[in-house]
């Protein structure tokens, strides 16, 4: 029977007339994001809001956090230092400095007229006194806040010249607080006394006398700020996220809301259109003024700066680079994604345009809830931070101004975001295909809880990638909780791992399938496959992981792996502990285990989906190149040397899935090679000895490889060889609905 199944919803057919193509779909986009942007209160968002609002504030920092280096006015600085003979002899060099410094003022020529009001306010040195704070540890009252400057003696200091005219000299470092501007007027202070005394000795003494050696050498160490002030560098990604959130707030009332107001939704709807084509023109159309709302903050914000002369002082002596801003605009375009997607979702509810604000407004203060806890200064992007919405991206942004990212949580952030925008595009495609937007009722929030009455052969493609978006943060609760409840014990800790894979990968989708009203035998694709494909999964399994190996080591040779000495020493220990293990339990928790579990969902729910929007060959590939990210990300290091094989292992699963109609026979490929792989690593000092060059960071021979390669081909052709069985598609119970719900028109 041939089936067409809607390719608009997901969930009902559509006749030919409301199929939407690409040309359609543009000019659709076009005319939603038109009509969007002649409102004048979108204007009024877009432009007026960042030419009034980033000057406002650029004269409030410049008042209340700059107004200590005002001149006219003491300024008290606390210096740290550690006590002791060389503190004694530096504390007269900075004395006899000063006295020579202020000798020395009244010849200076006047300064040309600085142009800026930062370098207007901060032309005349400020008054400053200097408290001596003898510590033995300065650097860490320094990370506290007590003290302002720490001064730190290298304890190599060359001796002086017993006798000679030449002192002993000092060498010390000053470590300072980039982002204080009080502990940058106390490194000032101190440096120009200590240059001063240079100075006068350069002049009073030949280069021969001094054998080129001055009485004292200090290097300035910048710290990060870790002390109680709020860091102005961590409010610039929230004030940016706020603004975003902002420009995206009124087209998405107006898209929904607003038109359901004035009765032209209904209208919309009755066009030769999908009603998924709609959506994701609005969806277009919200994001795109959020977008531009985003750039026009940030280009704001980055000529205030420098404008005002202020981007060295926030962002260190380096300012806001043009890669920082890059980086920084491309998490902006992430999080309008996610708030884009969540914001439709909210006002697909409301009946009016004041109903959709009360729903928005506490989305709105929901928002600051993440982003005043992100200006704590103890506050770090870990991997769990990296997975909590909003509050993921103000960290990562606080983190690359301050050039602080590191790789793996920074991943973590973008994945989970992007998955987050996934879903939640998916729940805003199910609410505004519900009843209460069709029919101008009020939708309630059970619907989305509410169990489909529709019958389906396979998860709408939204339902299968808002189940996806779930597992990416279960996986790392899961395994999160694991490492707490199994604490150093690794036999409970493998064991615990196979079982949260069961119930993550297993009961998740399960819930999903229950509640989409889905058909679990034609969802999962649990069908009963030919004997052909069953061998075929034998073959390639037994095959399949030298030509794996071999992929790890050319993704390190082109640079995507990170097989790094750490790498390979964190490896071997944990195998030596692994080998204390039960082999029976490494084998069923880390090879069965997900083996059925990744099938279960990748080639089984997500495939089936897939399908139906696509053809096999993009199944094949979308669920291949998913299954890689997966495998990449861990909870405790990123694995980017995976991405190259188990993309490849992917490719292979989802083509035998594809020829044979079920997941058996994947599971059963799957099976043979995670526990192939497994048994070579931890049997790999015993086959060593046995002559067989097994490790990580060897090649294999070629004459391994060769046989690998004639045993993919011979396992690919047997999957060709036999023929695709034709599965009946799932119908409901008699009486209940028609017999042919695929073909039947909306």
């Amino acid at each position: 029977m041939n089936t067409h199944p809607d390719n608009s919803t997901g969930d009902l057919p559509v006749s030919a007339s409301r199929q939407m193509t690409l040309g359609r779909l543009v000019r659709l986009c076009r005319k939603e994001l038109r009509e969007t942007l002649r409102d004048r209160r979108t204007i009024v968002t877009l432009v007026v809001m960042p030419l009034l609002i980033y000057p406002l504030l650029s004269i409030t920092f410049q008042t209340f956090f700059l107004q200590s280096l005002a001149p006219g006015e003491t300024v008290n600085c606390i210096v740290g230092v550690e006590p002791g003979e060389s503190a004694n002899r530096l504390f007269e060099l900075l004395n006899q400095g000063d006295k020579w410094l202020r000798e020395n003022e009244a010849a200076r020529q006047p300064a040309a007229i600085p142009a800026s009001p930062l370098e207007r306010l901060t032309a005349e040195s400020p008054s400053v006194e200097v408290s001596w704070d003898p510590v033995a540890d300065p650097r860490a009252r320094l990370a506290d806040g007590v003290i302002d400057l720490a001064i730190e003696f290298v304890e190599d200091s060359p001796a002086g010249q017993q006798g000679g005219e030449v002192p002993a000299e000092i060498r010390c470092v000053l470590v300072y607080r980039s982002g204080s501007a009080l502990s940058r007027t106390a490194l000032e202070y101190v440096e120009s006394r200590l240059q001063a005394v240079n100075d006068r000795f350069l002049a009073e003494h030949v280069e021969e006398l001094s054998g080129g050696r001055l009485p004292v050498w200090s290097q300035p160490t910048a710290v990060r700020d870790e002390g109680p002030p709020v860091s102005l560098t961590a409010m610039i990604p929230l004030i940016l996220i706020l603004m975003t959130i902002t420009g995206a707030v009124y087209p998405a009332i107006d898209l929904t809301a607003g038109e359901r107001e004035r009765g032209t939704l209904e209208t919309l709807m009755a066009a030769p259109i999908p009603r998924t084509g709609l959506l994701l023109a609005k969806y277009f159309a919200v994001l795109v003024v959020a977008v531009l709302t985003a750039t026009a903050n940030l280009a704001a914000m980055t000529a205030t700066l420098s404008v005002g002369g202020m981007s060295a002082l926030l962002l260190g002596d380096e300012g806001l680079s043009l890669l920082v801003t890059v980086q920084v605009f491309g998490l902006m375009i992430l999080f309008a994604a996610f708030f884009s997607a969540v914001a439709l979702a909210l006002t697909s509810f409301a009946r009016s345009f004041k109903e959709a604000q009360a729903y928005l407004i506490p989305l709105m203060l929901m928002c600051l809830a993440p982003g005043v806890l992100s200006l704590m200064p103890g506050m770090r992007l870990t991997t769990t931070m990296a997975i909590l919405p909003l509050l993921n991206i103000v960290l990562l942004a606080r983190e690359v101004l301050g050039g602080t990212a590191t790789a793996l949580p920074a991943l973590l952030a973008v994945v989970s975001t992007l998955l987050y925008a996934l879903a939640a595009v998916s729940l805003a495609a199910r609410i505004f295909g519900s009843d209460g937007v069709l029919y101008g009722s009020q939708a309630a929030w059970s619907d989305l809880l509410r169990r489909s009455p529709e019958r389906r052969s396979a998860a709408p493609l939204s339902g299968a990638l808002f189940c996806l978006a779930l597992l990416f943060p279960a996986t790392f609760l899961a395994s999160g909780v694991v490492s707490h409840v199994a604490g150093g014990w690794m036999e409970l800790a493998i064991a615990l791992s196979g079982l949260a894979l069961l119930l993550v990968y297993g009961v998740v989708p399960g819930l999903f399938a229950y509640q989409q009203h889905v058909e679990p035998t034609s969802a999962f694709r649990a069908y009963p496959p030919p004997l052909a494909t069953l061998a075929a999964a034998v073959v390639l399994g037994v095959s399949l992981w030298p030509i794996a190996h071999e992929l790890i080591l050319f993704g390190n040779m082109i640079g995507l792996g990170g097989l790094s000495a750490d790498k390979f020493a964190g490896a071997r220990l944990l195998l030596e502990r692994w080998r204390s293990v039960n082999p029976a339990i490494i084998l069923l928790a880390l090879a069965f285990a997900p083996a059925m579990c990744e099938e279960w969902f990748f080639r089984g729910y997500l495939f089936s989906a897939l399908e139906k929007v696509t053809r096999p060959i993009g199944a094949v590939l979308i669920s291949a190149l998913l299954f890689g990210v997966f495998h990449v990300i861990s909870a405790s290091v990123l694995t980017t040397e995976r991405l190259l094989p188990s993309t490849f292992v992917g490719l292979v699963l989802g083509l035998v899935a594809w020829r044979s109609g079920s997941i058996i026979p994947g599971m059963l490929l799957h099976m043979i090679h995670n526990g192939l792989a497994l048994s070579m690593m931890l049997w790999s000092d015993k086959l060593s000895d046995l002559g067989s060059p097994v490790g990580e960071s060897l090649h294999l021979p070629v004459l391994w490889i060769a046989a690998s390669l004639v045993g993919v081909a011979i396992g690919t052709g047997l999957l060709f060889v036999s023929r695709p069985p034709v599965h009946a598609p799932a119908v409901p119970p008699s009486g209940a609905e028609p017999a042919n719900l695929e073909t039947t028109s909306a």
